[in-house]
């Protein structure tokens, strides 16, 4: 989470293992599920999944995952025995697909891993472009706990109490995703959070801890960070991606446009524009 807190849903991971049913290999015994020759491995079922998120799985999702696996796996050695894979439709939805990834697979080798980005780049873009990032509204910073039951909230509560760090507590505790972040939230709007947080929030002094906050997402604890009001120049390690994503994306056209540029001379391009306008 960023702003408005959200538990990891099972659904998210779920859509990462059901496109591995391409894990076709052959000979292989470090498998954990196996349908005739088609193996899935721990190394296929977590190669598409954030690595963020892995540490969270449990065995109960991981034994859902394989079970989906092997429903898919089924499907596909049928649909090969019944010669679908031959289907003219198909076969061309399968070229359309081996189409994107070749595009993608060259377009990673020959301009996104040529761009270099150093820190000497971020600060100069900051320096000379920190007009970009002044605050249009006034910001909080806070850190947060979230817990499913008023009863575990309680007992933090009482933890707190006993001067132990909230940053601590979050990465112990909290169900968040902030809690790898020690339950830091970042900067924020009025906006940009839960009403009955913000209710509360904008009420708190600097360093002061909130008491319990019972939402439809569970029961929160907030420590205020930070303020800055309106027309404030944000930190550069608040904006490092942002500029980083502006300087990547930036680099990536020119290449791209060099690139293409390139391949035009070696290649014979013909266009026919309006061939279907009596259509």
């Amino acid at each position: 989470m960023i702003k408005v807190p959200l538990v990891m849903a099972t659904g998210l991971l779920l859509a990462f293992v059901l496109g591995l049913i391409g894990c076709v290999k052959d000979s292989k015994t470090d498998y954990i599920a196996r349908v005739d020759d088609l193996v899935l491995t721990e190394e296929d079922l977590f190669r598409t999944t954030p690595p963020e998120y892995i540490s969270r799985i449990t065995e109960d999702q991981k034994k859902r995952y394989i079970e989906e696996w092997i429903e898919e796996a089924l499907f596909f050695l049928e649909a090969q025995k019944q010669h679908l894979d031959k289907d003219p439709v198909i076969m061309e939805r399968l070229n359309q697909v081996r189409w994107q990834i070749l595009v993608e697979a060259y377009v990673e080798h020959e301009i996104r891993s040529r761009i270099e980005i150093t820190e000497d780049d971020l600060l100069a873009y900051f320096d000379y472009h920190n007009e970009e990032f002044v605050r249009l509204d006034e910001e909080w910073r806070a850190s947060h706990i979230l817990v499913s039951t008023e009863e575990k909230g309680l007992e933090i509560l009482e933890e707190l109490k006993q001067d132990k760090g909230f940053d601590d507590l979050a990465i112990e505790h909290s169900e968040d995703p902030s809690a790898e972040n020690g339950g830091d939230l970042g900067y924020f709007s009025r906006e940009e959070i839960l009403p009955e947080l913000s209710a509360v929030l904008m009420k708190m002094e600097i360093g002061q801890i909130s008491g319990l906050i019972k939402s439809d997402f569970g029961y929160h604890l907030l420590q205020l960070t930070d303020y800055q009001p309106a027309g404030t120049i944000k930190d550069f390690e608040d904006v490092r991606e942002e500029i980083k994503n502006l300087l990547f994306f930036d680099k990536y056209n020119k290449l791209s446009h060099q690139l293409v540029d390139s391949l035009r001379t070696v290649h014979l391009i013909e266009t026919q524009y309006g061939i279907n306008d009596s259509l």
